[in-house]
């Protein structure tokens, strides 16, 4: 009988949990092979990686072993199959490590000179594709593990929730934080003021609105299994596309635009000799340390500039510019929070998570029948991946950007003199607005 020895060990479940700890691609078990197994003149940058190397390929030979081990009884329990574990991403470091043992076996394999020199030789021309076949055997049900988990997962009711909520609370404060700029009047009084009519019927005044609503994003099961599921991939783009909407809505508008020099911009709002009371400067892209500690321009902080209040954002489109817009207080936009549609509440499962901005979101199994025609929709852009093994976040809502017609707005871009796109004006060339 063979002796039973930690380093010898004689089963496949005990050879693969040594594999396990010293492949470890994923950190699961912090491995300390390297600190563990010393081999000769192994110092350096690569100590690490070529010691993890040779117990690999040390313990494929224990495996490799194990075909020499002579049954009890008529069944070998020597190389029964381990157990799989019910974790995902416990799965797919056992898929890695499976298949790394494969090649490492079958380079082995090929090594007449090794197999002959531990007196293996004739045991693996007999039984060379048996050996192979239970490391395709293992991984296959690995990856059929992985197949039958992604397609029943289901988050816990509480995982579901809180991943609601955390994007609806990003959300949330993003729009509260651009909200600080809209307009304060009325926006009935205004309407009702700029009615006209004509032939009997009341028209209301024009105005251009834009919009920005939400989105629905595709997860891997996988992703989300990994809990806590980050919600940053959904409200990093979703906020970033508000902020570039927002900043084109600026950029539409009929004012007057002046190119300067990035360091001249706010001394061209000096120039502008705007009154502080009745004007707001709104900056997208702008480094305001760069221009505060570099630059030293006087009476800018954070928050205002020279008594005008400041209000900072970041837009992300290849189109955004770094650039200042000077607007009447009375002429800012109105946000207006619209409600999803109730087709689309009925057919994405929407649920209200936040009333004041008529934010809705909701999680889909695309498992599940319910939701099969909505699979069937989005299967053009999953890749190949198959929708049962993905869910659906959707995040619904809709503000409109309601601006007066002919704003008065002044558009001062900076001029970068890398991409040389235009010509910049002189500070002097820039009229007062008194």
């Amino acid at each position: 009988m063979a002796p039973k020895d930690y380093l010898l060990p004689d089963t496949f479940t005990e050879v693969f949990r040594l594999f396990l700890m010293s492949h470890d691609r994923y950190d699961l078990y912090y491995s300390l092979t390297p600190m563990t197994y010393e081999y000769p003149n192994m110092e350096g940058i690569n100590q690490t990686d070529a010691t993890r190397g040779f117990t690999c390929t040390y313990i494929a030979i224990l495996y490799i072993r194990l075909f020499t081990l002579i049954p009890i009884y008529g069944h070998s329990y020597h190389y029964d199959l381990p157990s799989l574990p019910c974790d995902i991403s416990v799965l797919t470091a056992w898929e890695s490590s499976a298949e790394y043992l494969k090649r490492e076996t079958e380079s082995l394999l090929d090594k007449i000179d090794i197999l002959h020199g531990i007196g293996y030789e004739g045991i693996v021309e007999e039984n060379r594709k048996f050996i192979i076949s239970q490391l395709d055997e293992l991984i296959a049900k690995i990856r059929a593990e992985i197949k039958r988990l992604k397609k029943n997962y289901q988050p816990d009711q509480l995982l579901e929730a809180e991943f609601l909520n955390r994007i609806t609370d990003s959300l949330s404060e993003s729009i509260k934080n651009t909200m600080v700029i809209a307009n304060t009047d009325s926006l009935s009084e205004w309407i009702e003021k700029t009615k006209v009519i004509a032939n009997k019927d009341e028209i209301s005044s024009e105005y251009s609105s834009w919009h920005i609503t939400g989105t629905r994003r595709i997860i891997g099961k996988e992703d989300f299994q990994n809990a806590p599921c980050r919600e940053d991939f959904i409200t990093i783009p979703l906020i970033s596309e508000k902020q570039s909407e927002l900043y084109n809505s600026f950029c539409a508008q009929n004012g007057k635009k002046y190119l300067v020099p990035m360091e001249d911009l706010f001394p061209a709002v000096s120039k502008l000799n705007a009154e502080a009371e009745q004007f707001v400067l709104i900056g997208f892209n702008i480094n305001i340390r760069f221009h505060i500690d570099n630059l030293n321009i006087k009476g800018l902080s954070k928050n205002e500039f020279q008594g005008i209040e400041l209000h900072l954002f970041k837009a992300s489109s290849r189109h955004s510019r770094y650039s200042l817009f000077l607007v009447r207080k009375s002429d800012l936009p109105w946000f207006i929070p619209h409600g999803s549609k109730k087709s689309d509440i009925e057919k994405y499962s929407l649920k209200k998570s936040n009333t004041e901005y008529k934010i809705y979101t909701s999680l889909l199994d695309l498992n599940k029948a319910e939701y099969e025609d909505i699979a069937t929709e989005l299967k053009p852009t999953l890749l190949g991946v198959e929708a049962e093994n993905c869910m659906l976040a959707c995040v619904d809502y809709h503000i409109e950007i309601r601006w007066k017609n002919d704003p008065q707005i002044i558009h001062l871009q900076g001029y970068n003199r890398d991409m040389k796109l235009g010509i910049p004006v002189k500070i002097k060339d820039i009229p007062s607005l008194k």
